[in-house]
C-alpha cells in the first residue's frame, strides 16, 4: 500500500517539461439523475468523497499534470465541480468534454492547463460498425461503432522551440475502448475499434510524418490482443506507436487488478518521434490494489478513488 505524500510544489518549472496523464476515474456521476441515460446517482455525501480524492490524486499523486485524459466522466458540470475545488483552483485547468453514446452517459474528457498547452482543436470520430457486425449493447446509437468515441485535441506546448512545422504540437487521442465484460463477439468490436484508432494515427502522420501523437485510455485489452497490436503495428508488421509503460519491471507494470490477477489494461502510446521525447514514465499505484479498502472512504488521501490506477508519463520538448 502506498499513500501518495503531498508534493512541495505543483508548478512545472520553467522550460518544456510536459507532464500527460491518463486516469479511469470510475462513475465520476454527479447528484442528479440524468433521465437521458441510464446513470447512477450518487448521494451528496458520496459526491464530496469523490471530488475531495480525485483532486488531492490530480494535485499529488498526478504532480498537477499538464494534461489528463479520462474516462468515465459524466458530463460537464462534474468537471467544472472538480477543477473549482480549492486543491485544484490554482492550477487553472480548462476542461474538454464532448457527449458521447453510451446509455449509462460515461464520456470521455481531458483537463488541461493553458499556461503550459494551448488547445488549438478537438473533435470527436465515431463510424459507422462495419457491415454484419453484431449491433453493440450499451450504446444509444447501436448501429456506430462506439459507445465512447475518441476525443481527438491538438495542443501547442508553450515556451517549446519550433524547429520544424508542429514541433511544438502534441494530438492527443482519448479512448476508453469496449469492456471484456459480457462480451459475445470474442472480442471483435474492440479489436475493430483499435484498427479505427491505428487508422486515424496513420492518417496524421501522412498530413505530418513528424506529427507527435499520444493514444491515451482504458483500452480493456491484454497485450499480445488485435485491440493493441493494431494500434502499436501499422498492417504490414512495423511499428506505429510504443506504449510507455511497456518500459515498467513487469511486477509494476499493471492498472488494473481482478481476482487477484494483475493487468495493464491502461495505456499511454506514442509515436517515434515523441517516443524519443520521453524522459520518465510512472504507474501510480493508488487504487488497484486497495479497492475497497480502509482508504477508500478517506476524503484526505487520494488512494482508493476509482478502480484502475493512473498513468503519468514526461515529455522534454
Amino acid at each position: 500500500m502506498r499513500i501518495a505524500p503531498p508534493v512541495a510544489s505543483t508548478v512545472a518549472a520553467p522550460g518544456t517539461d510536459l507532464r500527460v496523464a491518463q486516469f479511469n476515474v470510475e462513475n465520476f456521476f454527479d447528484t442528479v439523475d440524468d433521465k437521458s441515460h441510464s446513470d447512477d446517482v450518487r448521494s451528496p455525501a458520496a459526491y464530496e468523497l469523490k471530488l475531495a480524492k480525485l483532486s488531492l490524486a490530480i494535485r499529488d499523486t498526478l504532480k498537477g499534470a499538464d494534461i489528463i485524459t479520462m474516462e468515465e466522466v459524466e458530463n460537464q458540470q462534474v468537471l467544472d465541480d472538480l477543477v473549482k475545488r480549492p486543491e485544484l483552483a490554482q492550477l487553472g485547468y480548462q476542461t474538454l468534454l464532448v457527449e458521447g453514446n453510451d446509455k449509462r452517459g460515461i464520456d470521455n474528457a481531458m483537463l488541461y492547463r493553458p499556461e503550459r498547452v494551448k488547445l488549438l482543436s478537438h473533435s470527436v470520430e465515431n463510424p459507422k460498425s462495419p457491415a454484419g457486425m453484431k449491433p453493440a449493447g450499451g450504446q444509444i446509437d447501436p448501429s456506430l461503432l462506439f459507445a465512447r468515441p475518441p476525443l481527438i485535441a491538438t495542443f501547442e506546448v508553450q515556451g517549446a522551440a519550433q524547429a520544424i512545422a508542429g514541433a511544438n504540437q502534441l494530438t492527443v487521442i482519448a479512448n476508453h475502448f469496449k469492456s471484456m465484460g459480457g462480451e459475445t463477439d470474442g472480442g471483435l468490436r474492440r479489436d475493430t475499434e483499435g484498427a479505427f484508432v491505428g487508422g486515424l494515427v496513420d492518417a496524421r502522420l501522412a498530413a505530418n510524418p513528424n506529427a507527435h501523437i499520444l493514444v491515451a485510455g482504458d483500452l480493456n485489452a491484454l497485450a499480445g490482443t488485435p485491440a493493441l497490436t493494431s494500434i502499436e503495428k501499422r498492417p504490414d508488421g512495423t511499428t506505429r506507436m510504443i506504449d510507455t509503460p511497456m518500459r515498467l519491471p513487469k511486477e509494476t507494470r499493471y492498472t488494473h487488478v481482478y481476482q487477484d490477477d494483475k493487468n495493464l489494461l491502461d495505456h499511454q502510446y506514442v509515436t517515434l518521434g515523441l517516443d524519443k521525447l520521453v524522459t520518465g514514465m510512472e504507474i501510480e499505484h493508488i487504487n488497484a490494489d486497495e479497492r475497497g479498502g480502509e482508504n477508500s472512504s478517506d476524503a484526505n488521501v487520494p488512494n482508493g478513488v476509482s478502480d484502475h490506477d493512473p498513468l503519468l508519463t514526461t515529455f522534454r520538448f
